[in-house]
């Protein structure tokens, strides 16, 4: 098929509306270059900490992390108590709430995406003496770094998991400029933050010179198809699922409705993959019970006309893709073949 020809496939709009908020319509057609929503904003901040004592950590260390770092925010910030967020009368001005409860406007999204996302270390079950994750802040919430900071303080005190392994913040860094040192205690440079128009200026000097692109998946993958979770992805439902996450995101946290529409041209093909399945679990401390957490993980390289979404692409490196993104999930590289 030839691009530009009057030969065209059209998926039906019945169909998208199950897929995509109603906003974003999804067309098989000529291809024009995505754009960013303007007020999409995010910061990045690196931690370094020292542990008490020399110990064995997981191979993913994402839940323990998120499953600590909640459990005390919620102790620091929640001054009535309750057990119920949606029946308290400060759930409207509280920061717990945002972060953790925030449900969305309607029936279809009943909490709209975590404005954070944890990158947490990775080991062969080895003994270490220091250990090292990310995280990201995603629009209204880089205001509330100093309430991350001090958390993360309160939860090297109280110590992460069933073992209790204590911890002090060495360093907090952000584009390797110091931002915090654990033993001052004091915000020393608020990092500027990482815009749609930064992303653009990144690849404005690929044009026209992107034949290949490869897709590592890093951490599990958790993406729904028709209901269920799949381990066959393509390049349709990896862009549908990014301006799903990216749409609600900017919506929700950034104060601005993103109306792109996407276009996907016949002409991208997967050229190769080595996806798998990788199972995790978790245990939930709420529903005291072990989760299932598996996902996706591998390659997949796709050939075609790519440059036109290499925005958002490149945005997914820092939101992740599909469920459980505040635990570590869904982190990507992308590979780009000039």
């Amino acid at each position: 098929m030839f691009r530009g020809s009057s030969f065209v496939v059209r998926r039906s709009w019945n169909v998208i509306r199950e897929i995509l908020p109603i906003e974003h319509e999804l067309r098989v057609t000529n291809t024009k270059i995505m754009s960013l929503p303007k007020n999409f904003r995010l910061i990045k901040c690196d931690f370094s900490l020292k542990l008490e004592k020399k110990a064995v950590i997981s191979s993913f260390l994402g839940s323990t992390i998120r499953g600590g770092f909640g459990s005390v925010f919620r102790r620091i910030v929640c001054i009535t108590h309750d057990n119920d967020c949606k029946n308290c009368i400060l759930r409207d001005k509280c920061v717990y709430s945002y972060i953790f409860e925030s449900p969305g406007e309607n029936a279809r999204y009943t909490n709209i995406p975590h404005p954070f996302v944890i990158e947490p270390p990775f080991f062969i079950n080895k003994p270490v003496n220091r250990f090292h994750f990310s995280l990201i802040l995603i629009g209204n919430t880089i205001d509330y770094l100093p309430y991350f900071l001090y958390t993360f303080e309160e939860l090297g005190i109280q110590g992460l998991g069933k073992g209790r392994l204590k911890y002090k913040i060495g360093k907090v860094t952000a584009d390797d400029i110091l931002i915090y040192e654990g033993e001052k205690k004091v915000l020393q440079n608020y990092p500027a933050p990482i815009t749609g128009d930064d992303i653009d200026k990144e690849i404005s000097s690929y044009k026209n010179s992107i034949y290949q692109l490869t897709i590592k998946f890093i951490t599990p993958v958790r993406i729904k198809e028709k209901g269920r979770y799949t381990d066959k992805l393509d390049f349709e439902i990896i862009v549908k699922n990014l301006i799903r996450r990216v749409s609600l995101l900017s919506k929700y946290h950034c104060e601005e409705d993103w109306h792109e529409k996407v276009e996907i041209p016949l002409d991208i093909k997967t050229e190769s993959s080595n996806l798998f399945w990788q199972e995790l679990e978790r245990y939930s401390s709420r529903q005291r019970t072990r989760l299932k957490l598996g996902g996706v993980m591998g390659e997949i390289t796709f050939s075609g006309d790519l440059f036109p979404y290499l925005p958002l692409l490149k945005l997914g490196e820092y939101t992740h893709i599909g469920k459980a993104t505040a635990f570590g999930l869904g982190k990507y590289e992308i590979r780009l073949d000039r």
